[in-house]
């Protein structure tokens, strides 16, 4: 009856240190409610929802970011064009060259 008991006992203690190194290996609440606000910030500069920014700071930092993605697509524009007309600049040069 006792050799059964230890064992029982036994058991149960390596069970609880066994879901004791598990849970040491979880985040802790603070850590997962960290987490889940940085996704929330994530989601709301992927999305460029001005309505979702919680500060005033991410209302005029995501204005900013709408601002420079507009002079990110102005200017990659400007790029194409200025490299199309190096390609046909060079194009004009190589004929002139064979003649």
């Amino acid at each position: 009856e006792k050799r059964r008991h230890a064992v029982a006992v036994e058991a149960v203690q390596a069970e609880l240190l066994l879901l004791q190194e598990q849970l040491g290996r979880r985040p802790t609440f603070e850590q997962v409610a960290e987490l889940q606000q940085q996704l929330r910030n994530v989601e709301v500069v992927e999305l460029s929802d001005e309505n979702a920014a919680s500060t005033d700071l991410e209302r005029r930092l995501l204005q900013k970011q709408k601002a420079f993605e507009g002079q990110l697509s102005e200017a990659r524009v400007r790029n194409e064009e200025l490299q199309d007309e190096g390609r046909a600049l060079r194009a004009r040069l190589e004929a002139a060259d064979d003649q």
